[in-house]
């Protein structure tokens, strides 16, 4: 590959914003790769940071979407716990609160499972036969 601006030279590597091939005359080293000398640099910069704040994001997603999911499954079996209560509670004032808080805790708990799943799939790695669409 040549540099984009001396097309005599051999490229040392790719801008890492805008993609083109330099040479070390055109190279500014930066984190994590290089840049175009006074043309790319700031604008490489901002991306390696912004690539770096997205990473540590990343990161906590995973862990809120296993946590939504647990939460999800613990919501729901509390929800089953109100329901077998208003399935064996002779007293009428019972079993419509208790029928009310499992109808609250189900609908809770797989809006949570849902959600959390949902996270999950976002992180799980992916077979080259896979699609793109979630």
């Amino acid at each position: 590959m040549r540099c984009f601006y001396h097309r005599e030279k051999e490229a040392v590597g790719i801008c890492k914003s805008c993609n083109r091939g330099i040479c070390g005359d055109c190279a500014s080293e930066i984190p994590d790769g290089i840049a175009c000398l006074d043309r790319c640099e700031s604008l490489a910069m901002e991306l390696s940071a912004l690539i770096s704040r997205n990473s540590r994001f990343s990161a906590n997603t995973r862990r809120g979407g296993i946590e939504y999911t647990a939460i999800g499954i613990f919501f729901i079996a509390f929800g089953l716990v109100f329901a077998g209560l208003a399935a064996f509670s002779t007293a009428p004032r019972f079993i419509g609160g208790n029928s009310a808080m499992a109808l609250l805790f189900v609908a809770a708990g797989l809006a949570s499972f849902i959600y959390g799943r949902r996270i999950n799939r976002l992180w799980a790695p992916r077979s080259q036969g896979d699609s793109d669409a979630v």
